[in-house]
């Protein structure tokens, strides 16, 4: 897997990158849209139009081409932004990893 800012992944999707049949998207980010945090309004609005982004652009997909965007939360394992988003549960790595497994097709049985 490979993870890359929110704006590249929207480019990346609407310049058709790697569109092969049955290919996937996966978009990570924040749920600020939903659960604010204080000094958060930029990051919200980048979420909040990576959802809409998604829900738009998985009707325009052709060749059973697949795009889902997961919001886990704060990742147990980075200590560093606890502090950034106070009263947020942390996520366990490993159901962060179990989701977007789920979110691309084919890959969970």
């Amino acid at each position: 897997m490979i993870i890359v800012n929110p704006v590249r992944q929207m480019s990346m999707v609407d310049r058709s990158f790697c569109q092969t049949e049955d290919s996937s998207f996966l978009l990570v980010f924040f749920p600020t849209t939903r659960h604010p945090v204080y000094a958060s309004a930029n990051l919200a609005a980048v979420n909040g139009a990576i959802n809409s982004f998604v829900t738009a652009a998985a009707i325009e997909q052709e060749n059973d081409v697949c795009i889902n965007a997961i919001h886990p939360g704060v990742v147990e394992d980075s200590p560093e932004f606890f502090d950034a988003f106070p009263g947020h549960n942390t996520v366990a790595t490993d159901r962060v990893v179990t989701a977007s497994r789920k979110s691309v097709p084919g890959t969970v049985s």
